[in-house]
């Protein structure tokens, strides 16, 4: 756990946007417990994904924000990595495209994900 909170105060000190007050919360979904947020300065931005489920989402989850455009985004943290104990739920690292502001992503059971827009 405590590799996980190093991890992600090192993503915040590295990233201004992180920590930027600009913020839009796009998605919060009661029912499913998820919430997500972009986060943003300047050129920089970054998508963060919280489920709160019990169970994951492994044939991915439909997150729509005008935001998310057409660009590509690089999965940059999830906190269900085998590194921090977890399953390994989410997209590996990966990249995914988000097509007319809608992002299919697989999200872990009660975790967090956060990717950087390329």
């Amino acid at each position: 756990m405590v590799s996980c909170y190093r991890d992600l105060i090192a993503l915040s000190i590295r990233q201004n946007a992180i920590r930027s007050r600009n913020i839009a919360i796009p998605l919060v979904h009661d029912e499913n417990r998820v919430i997500a947020f972009h986060r943003w300065d300047g050129g920089e931005g970054f998508f963060a994904v919280g489920s709160l489920n019990d169970t994951p989402f492994e044939h991915s989850y439909r997150l729509h924000s005008e935001r998310l455009g057409d660009d590509l985004r690089e999965e940059i943290f999830n906190s269900d990595a085998h590194k921090y104990g977890g399953w390994n739920v989410g997209n590996g690292e990966g990249r995914i495209r988000a097509t007319a502001g809608a992002l299919n992503a697989v999200l872990p059971a009660s975790g967090v994900l956060v990717f950087r827009k390329l």
